[in-house]
């Protein structure tokens, strides 16, 4: 901690500061094990046991009593071994602090959802605000994991603009250079730009058959030169730089813009190539070729390492550990401020349609399953 938040600490207590995040203890223990009691009062109520033969139900009994004595003695056992660990560590010099994260190791969880909306109209979240959450959640896991802990991110996003995405999944790479273990959970899809998020992970699980990959990169605008001149209109572009702009919706294409254009898209496949190969270590020729795949053959191909469900995964944590979901507190809005989030939303939209004029980006996209925004003058990956 810097000196200057020492005094801020001092000055202004930690109620003056909410909360950003919201946390829910996953482990259903309690309700499950209601659960189970309903089960057993039905099987009671039943009572299929009477017409057994006196025989038989003394022969279970005798064995219940004795896998009860057989688990109270493996918990005397794992009691003293606890015991006797927990001392050696405080004699070791490890802090008491550290033991207890190493008793109640915790595990962490946070949502990238890209298709997610938000509101009484359903607004998509967006890209850069899902990023900006993610960044913070990255932050706390960063400031509060133990080394006993791990953050579990479940993605699904079929991709989306090179720099966002670039930026996301450089906060799982913190993750890592903070020792903390990271796994990467997909559901449904974690393809292109999803896909460059989930293969920094340590451990990759994915359900047999979700939708990942799409190592490629694709491009398309409309293009209403011809309209125009048709129309005997004069679109004027002015420029400084030999390569300011390329190819955009108003202007005639040049092969040389053209070609510099597909450079670019090719410069975009190299680095996300490279990106995937040195996190996965696969033979990247065979699998950057744009194609997405089920998580069953993604598997074969190295881009999965186990086939299961967030559930499922999640479930054989629970044993072990307290799996916590964090997420960020939703913020009241007043109408005003919906309002304004509609007309910018609009806004957006216009800018994306004459996107080729103003800033032409890089996106990555999973075609079969986003919408297809062929009007962008964009890189996507497919």
């Amino acid at each position: 901690m810097c000196i200057r938040d020492r005094f801020r600490s001092s000055d202004h207590s930690v109620a003056d500061s909410p909360a950003r995040f919201k946390f829910t203890l996953l482990n259903d223990g309690p309700r499950m094990k209601a659960d189970r009691s309903e089960l057993d009062k039905l099987s009671r109520d039943v009572n299929m046991m009477k017409h057994l033969p006196a025989e038989i139900q003394q022969g279970l009994d005798h064995r219940l009593k004795l896998e009860q004595a057989e688990v109270a003695q493996r918990h005397e056992e794992h009691r003293e071994t606890l015991i006797k660990g927990v001392r050696e560590q405080l004699e070791g010099g490890m802090t008491v602090r550290r033991v207890k994260q190493q008793l109640q190791p915790r595990t962490y969880v946070i949502e990238f959802d890209d298709t997610k909306t938000t509101g009484a109209n359903l607004r998509p979240i967006g890209t850069k605000q899902l990023v900006h959450q993610f960044s913070q959640a990255v932050s706390l896991m960063v400031a509060t994991a133990s080394p006993f802990d791990e953050v579990v991110i479940k993605i699904t996003s079929p991709g989306g603009a090179v720099t966002e995405y670039g930026l996301a999944s450089s906060q799982l790479v913190r993750l890592k250079r903070a020792g903390i273990a990271t796994t990467v959970c997909v559901d449904t899809v974690a393809a292109s730009g999803g896909y460059m998020m989930a293969c920094v992970a340590d451990k990759l699980v994915a359900a047999p058959f979700s939708l990942l990959g799409s190592i490629g990169v694709v491009a398309g605008m409309p293009n209403l030169s011809k309209v125009l001149r048709k129309n005997d209109i004069d679109y004027l572009l002015f420029t400084a730089g030999k390569f300011k702009r390329t190819v955009t919706a108003l202007t005639e294409v040049t092969d040389e813009a053209r070609d510099k254009f597909q450079d670019q898209l090719e410069e975009i496949h190299t680095a996300f190539s490279a990106h995937v190969d040195s996190n996965r270590g696969v033979d990247i020729d065979q699998v950057a070729t744009g194609e997405a795949w089920l998580g069953l053959q993604c598997q074969d191909k190295g881009l999965v390492d186990h086939l299961m469900t967030s559930e499922e995964y999640l479930r054989s944590k629970m044993e072990h550990t307290d799996v916590i979901l964090v997420e960020p507190k939703l913020k009241e809005h007043s109408f005003k401020q919906l309002l304004s989030g509609s007309l910018a939303d609009m806004a957006t939209a216009v800018r994306e349609l004459w996107g080729g004029v103003w800033s032409p980006a890089a996106e990555m996209h999973q075609a079969p399953v986003l919408k297809d925004s062929s009007v962008h003058s964009v890189a996507n990956l497919r």
